[in-house]
């Protein structure tokens, strides 16, 4: 599947952006904290610096790479902005049990777009990531905070939009119907 708009090539979007629990095999690997990060390939030796690809400062552990890197606090700052859902300032268990707590109804437009942000989030900085090592392409802020917004976007257009409240539609610049 090639890609559309710059946006990363993503076979099921449905997966990443449905209203349960994503089960693709990057989010089961986030949630137990198995991707292959940088301190954990320097464990296996198959590397010889762990240092965060995003930041160049800190070792890039998973919990540095998606919460603590400046770099990716800053893209969390501006999908909240740009989607007006703020993230409470936890560490990756304490945030899947806050979302698991708080966001539980699948009946709920507003918890099912949050986490629908949330695994769009935590994929496309996996993907700049791995952009960045293999192919040495670099996005900025708010290039990324776009990609992720218009994605999740496309994917409300393509929603029933007389189930999505007024108050989405705003922020979303979708059509009233």
């Amino acid at each position: 599947m090639g890609t559309d708009k710059g946006f990363p090539a993503y076979k099921h979007p449905h997966l990443v952006l449905g209203a349960h629990p994503s089960p693709c095999l990057h989010h089961v690997d986030c949630i137990k904290e198995r991707l292959h990060t940088m301190d954990r390939l320097l464990n296996f030796g198959v590397i010889h610096a762990a240092t965060c690809i995003l930041c160049g400062v800190q070792v890039e552990t998973h919990e540095h790479l998606f919460f603590q890197c400046p770099y990716t606090s800053s893209v969390w700052r501006e999908i909240a902005k740009r989607t007006r859902i703020f993230w409470p300032p936890l560490n990756w268990p304490n945030l899947l049990q806050w979302a698991a707590a708080t966001l539980k109804s699948t009946k709920t437009f507003g918890h099912n777009l949050a986490k629908s942000i949330l695994s769009t989030t935590v994929y496309f900085i996996w993907y700049e990531r791995n952009n960045r090592i293999f192919h040495h392409v670099h996005k900025s802020v708010q290039s990324l905070g776009d990609e992720i917004f218009h994605l999740v976007r496309t994917c409300l257009l393509e929603q029933d939009q007389n189930k999505i409240p007024s108050r989405f539609k705003s922020i979303w610049s979708l059509p009233e119907t």
